[in-house]
């Protein structure tokens, strides 16, 4: 990273995108691990019962809307590239047990779970470490620069790096499907449904059909 005047440091924005997207790292957490806890929860404890296998199912679904939604956000926050979603599933026409099985079987499904669960004590590093950097970032930017002290803006830097580490780190974690591989997956499935035998066409259809 080329060395910049601390006056563009102050004033691009980047200081203040990258402080939010620690702080707000916990905060997330919480909700997340809350909500997520308390649904599967329920879920499994009344999973013996017809009632828990919806609220279960739920709560798996749940769990990939919100990593993939937590990704965007923070994409969003730190102006990177909008990351492309993770492999979806085709739960058309699927019955509640059917859907619940394809969801347990995916390694997406799991891969979001633990996105979601490290969301917290992760978020918790990153809250402190914002915390601890806040009057390191007003002594170098207000005080040390303007009276010609200039270490290089080494705090704005490594919190910079931080942040997109963990960003990075999310992305590792729940990697996007290739574009290329998802457009030959929806091809399949277009092939896959013209395949599908349907009802003899009646006479009437057929000359239809035909005068197109």
């Amino acid at each position: 990273m080329s060395r910049r005047p601390w006056l563009e440091w102050l004033s691009d924005g980047g200081i203040i995108r990258d402080w939010l997207s620690l702080i707000i790292q916990f905060t997330l957490g919480m909700v997340y691990f809350g909500f997520l806890a308390l649904l599967l929860s329920v879920g499994i404890a009344l999973s013996a019962v017809i009632i828990g296998i919806p609220i279960l199912l739920f709560a798996l679904g749940v769990a990939r809307t919100i990593a993939l939604m937590d990704q965007q956000l923070m994409a969003a926050v730190l102006e990177e590239a909008l990351p492309h979603p993770p492999e979806m599933l085709n739960l058309e026409g699927q019955g509640v047990f059917q859907r619940l099985t394809l969801l347990l079987s995916s390694p997406i499904t799991w891969l979001s779970l633990t996105y979601v669960l490290l969301k917290l004590p992760l978020g918790l590093l990153a809250l402190l470490a914002a915390i601890l950097l806040t009057p390191l970032l007003f002594l170098d930017l207000l005080i040390l620069i303007p009276l010609g002290i200039d270490r290089g803006a080494r705090v704005v830097r490594f919190q910079r790096w931080l942040a997109r580490a963990y960003y990075r780190f999310y992305r590792v974690l729940l990697p996007p499907v290739d574009p290329e591989d998802e457009y030959l997956h929806d091809i399949d499935h277009l092939q896959a449904q013209a395949d599908t035998p349907t009802e003899p066409l009646t006479e009437v259809e057929r000359r239809a059909r035909q005068q197109r």
